[in-house]
């Protein structure tokens, strides 16, 4: 089965959530894409809030994780990302953790759902500091994820729900191999 090489930087960083996702998806290495920065101002298509976006930005880096995943499953994650309306793909050069050029596929938010009055909430957001954690990110950059404004989610069973996910992220580790 052909594999793909995806370039996670948002809700998608933890494997946990990744594997809720797209099952055969596995982690490769942290990563990091230069000159772009790291945004949540991309309007979601089901909820209102923001979600995570690159954005072209010199001198700055997105730090991310590369996963493997079977070609025949990334439909399953191209449905979670609003493929086509909420996010399109592209291939990106991101730099793997020995510093050499990888290349691998991503999301790009849509330039008509940006929208820079949005604020992810809550869980969503620490879904991804989660993730960063996890990978061991910069402590300056997982800051910069865990202090982000939020609103709360309106929706009590959808925020249970995901607050149960941010739980499970934080106490989940890989089964041994």
């Amino acid at each position: 089965m052909a594999e793909l090489i995806y370039f996670a930087y948002g809700s998608n960083l933890h494997p946990l959530r990744l594997l809720k996702r797209v099952p055969s998806s596995r982690p490769l290495g942290c990563a990091v894409l230069p000159d772009h920065a790291l945004h949540f101002d991309k309007k979601s298509v089901t909820d209102g809030s923001g979600k995570c976006r690159i954005g072209a930005e010199p001198d700055c880096r997105v730090h991310g994780v590369l996963f493997s995943l079977r070609a025949d499953e990334r439909p399953y994650l191209d449905r979670a990302e609003s493929l086509g309306v909420g996010y399109f793909l592209e291939d990106v050069q991101v730099l793997n953790a020995a510093g050499e050029q990888v290349e691998a596929f991503t999301y790009v938010a849509n330039p008509e759902r940006l929208d820079p009055t949005v604020q992810p909430y809550c869980w969503y957001r620490d879904i991804v500091a989660a993730g960063a954690r996890f990978h061991g990110f910069p402590a300056d950059y997982v800051q910069s994820i865990a202090r982000r404004p939020v609103w709360e989610d309106p929706d009590p069973a959808r925020r249970a729900r995901q607050h149960e996910l941010v739980r499970d992220c934080l106490n989940w580790r890989p089964a041994e191999a």
